[in-house]
């Protein structure tokens, strides 16, 4: 075998999984609730916009940390409560894990360590051993619904490791940090100099709307702190490929000397796409969140209603994390039971680190009515009834 730098790194999950599950399926009853997908498509007003405006400018570069315009908006997005962003803060990316990647890159060399939580978003794992980064994992407890506790975080983390990563709302677990916590955790690593990462890429779906849920909107500072979002889920744009990071400058200096190399600048079109939604989207964005949220409501009674043996250990905006009642199966054998008897495909919670065999997830976000929910509970059920 040739030794490439990536051979110890995992094959891409979702696609694996995606690919072994399909065959175990009947693809005519089949609900896919493996990677975290809107049911519905980009706002219409922007559809329109989009074709109307369509033109020879859409062809070529933008400015390398995205049209100032964006950056304008994301900054009016962020700029409440005394918070003071100027456009050399931000960094369009092509989607939250390109501009995590390229954090990644500028920050960290070979032998760093880096904080991150487990149950992780496994493209952060994957991105950060592909640089001879080391993580260090630190656990979320289930009996906490998998919130983040500073006083269980073993400190010594802080002794060793050169950044921080949160991950609120969480993927893959949904669970969403309360803000006190999260702010014990920024004066921690600000007083041992760790950089604190926050992945916000679900935070328009988060309890009290976004940006208050921003880290950002507390601390009011990018003292130590970058955050990560994405326009993915927020207006439906995962084909898009579009997002941002807000920076202090000094490192945003160094992110795009990789953003140059890697991507010089996000494609022009879909950050139009971005534009438009900051703009001109807001009400049909409030409606998607009260949609995705009254799934979350509805999903947890019915669940917990009818489910006896299956537990839903946490719950909310795109995920459900659920404990299973096979112990002797392990995580990915489950997802083969469930794929094959339910016709249903959820990922294996194994691919999110280790010590989650008895999980898997479910991204439900994905579903597109109530009639759909219902037969996910039922299908589970009839499994349950099997045991």
């Amino acid at each position: 075998m040739i030794n490439y730098r990536t051979n110890g790194i995992i094959d891409p999950p979702i696609v694996e999984f995606k690919n072994k599950l399909i065959g175990l399926c009947n693809k005519s009853r089949l609900i896919d609730l493996s990677q975290a997908v809107p049911s519905y498509p980009m706002p219409a007003k922007m559809k329109r916009s989009i074709i109307d405006n369509f033109d020879d400018k859409l062809s070529f570069y933008s400015e390398d940390q995205g049209l100032l315009e964006l950056r304008e908006e994301i900054c009016a997005l962020h700029n409440v409560g005394g918070v003071k962003l100027s456009p050399s803060n931000v960094l369009v990316t092509a989607g939250a894990s390109q501009g995590a990647f390229s954090l990644f890159t500028a920050m960290f060399k070979e032998g760093d360590k880096v904080a991150l939580p487990v149950p992780y978003y496994f493209n952060y794992d994957m991105g950060l051993k592909m640089l001879g980064v080391e993580p260090v994992y630190y656990f979320l407890d289930e009996e906490d619904n998998f919130k983040l506790k500073f006083n269980k975080l073993d400190k010594d983390i802080f002794k060793t490791c050169k950044a921080f990563i949160v991950i609120s709302p969480n993927n893959p677990t949904g669970a969403e940090y309360d803000i006190e916590e999260l702010k014990l955790l920024y004066n921690e690593c600000k007083k041992n100099n760790l950089t604190l990462i926050a992945d916000e890429a679900y935070g328009f779906f988060a309890k009290h709307s976004y940006p208050h849920s921003s880290l950002l909107s507390h601390i009011k500072s990018l003292d130590d702190l970058v955050i990560i979002n994405s326009f993915s889920k927020t207006y439906s744009l995962t084909g898009f490929r579009i997002g941002y990071l807000l920076l202090n400058e000094d490192l945003m200096k160094q992110v795009m000397k990789v953003q140059d190399t890697v991507i010089i600048c996000a494609p022009r079109i879909s950050q139009i796409a971005a534009l438009l939604g900051l703009r001109d989207c807001r009400d049909w964005l409030a409606e998607k969140i009260n949609y995705v949220n009254n799934n979350v409501v509805d999903f947890t009674k019915q669940f917990d209603s009818n489910l006896k043996k299956f537990k839903l250990s946490s719950c909310s905006n795109f995920f459900a994390y659920v404990k299973h009642p096979f112990v002797s199966k392990s995580s990915d054998q489950v997802a083969e039971l469930i794929a094959k008897e339910a016709d249903i495909m959820v990922l294996p919670a194994s691919i999110f680190g280790p010590g989650q065999e008895s999980f898997f997830r479910l991204a439900f976000g994905n579903l597109s009515s109530k009639n759909e929910l219902n037969q996910v509970v039922e299908r589970l059920l009839k499994l349950e009834n099997n045991i």
